[in-house]
């Protein structure tokens, strides 16, 4: 409902404007991509990963929900989920 919104070929990523003088994110993986929870886990894990080495130098005061998309066969390198969470930030103006 509230902020904006960028999609990449794998990954959706929604951030918005907080009070707080921190980054906050989330990330989700529904069962649409995986039905598996050890799969969801997984690709949490890696996006996770990714997004705290990536906003170790970001601005502060921004709120971020990271999505992983309904794609035929979603990648698991790290790799590949780290660049383009890389690109999808710079777009957005967060790094």
């Amino acid at each position: 409902k509230y902020g904006r919104l960028l999609e990449g070929n794998l990954l959706r990523l929604n951030w918005s404007g907080i009070s707080e003088k921190k980054v906050r994110f989330g990330v989700l993986v529904s069962t649409r991509v995986a039905k598996k929870a050890t799969q969801r886990n997984f690709y949490k894990r890696r996006l996770r990963a990714a997004a705290q080495h990536l906003l170790a130098g970001a601005k502060p005061g921004f709120g971020v929900v990271i999505s992983l998309k309904k794609v035929p066969r979603p990648p698991k390198t790290y790799h590949n989920l780290a660049q383009e969470l890389g690109e999808l930030m710079s777009k957005a103006n967060i790094l």
